[in-house]
């Protein structure tokens, strides 16, 4: 958030995190279970890079009356217009550029997002390199270089997986999937019944050996 993913300081970090991964395996080799051993190396998600020059301001577009409340986090936001000012607030914010607006009964399914109660009645997300967030929070802001909380279609929120071990296939390459499905494949790799969740092991399963 601080730096951005495209900055020197992170690369370098990247390189030293690397380092340290190569020890870890090299120390791994030598002792006796190490051919018993599965490696996952993977995150929670990727990072976008933002600046302050590519921003969405909420009160450019509608006004503070209009609001019962609203929360969220750049790059997603959700309002809960007081009554009668529904359309209002929604209308004047699908006039915003780089913005895509849903009404809660509107929100795509693969968000998977619009049927808990604690939703508001409209949801907001920037586009991908695009921010939306008050004028205030931006201009105190001095690290505005990055963030998360796009679609997980996006590219930029992809991760990395890396694996290794008797359980996984050498020199494989897997086609993008969604990090949910890493629960149940541990899961199967540990000979363990994993609790009922949105992830699929049929979908990851093609990456072990015997598949």
């Amino acid at each position: 958030h601080i730096l951005g993913p495209e900055s020197d300081e992170i690369k370098l970090k990247i390189i030293y995190l690397d380092s340290l991964i190569g020890i870890f395996i090299n120390k791994l080799d030598k002792i006796d279970i190490a051919n018993k051993i599965n490696i996952i190396v993977t995150s929670d998600h990727g990072m976008g890079t933002i600046s302050k020059n590519k921003v969405i301001y909420p009160e450019d577009y509608i006004k503070q009356e209009w609001l019962d409340k609203y929360t969220g986090n750049n790059p997603f936001f959700m309002f809960q217009p007081k009554e009668g000012y529904l359309d209002s607030v929604f209308f004047a914010l699908k006039k915003a550029e780089h913005l895509q607006v849903w009404r809660k009964s509107q929100i795509p399914e693969q968000l998977h997002y619009g049927t808990n109660p604690r939703i508001m009645e409209i949801v907001a997300v920037a586009d991908s390199g695009w921010s939306i967030e008050y004028r205030a929070i931006v201009e105190q802001d001095k690290n505005f270089n990055g963030t998360h909380g796009y679609d997980p279609a996006n590219k930029d929120m992809h991760t990395i997986f890396f694996a290794c071990g008797p359980a996984f296939k050498k020199g494989y390459v897997h086609p993008a999937f969604e990090n949910i499905h890493i629960y149940p494949l541990i899961a199967h790799i540990l000979n363990l019944n994993p609790a009922p969740v949105d992830g699929n092991f049929d979908a990851i399963r093609k990456m072990l050996k015997g598949n």
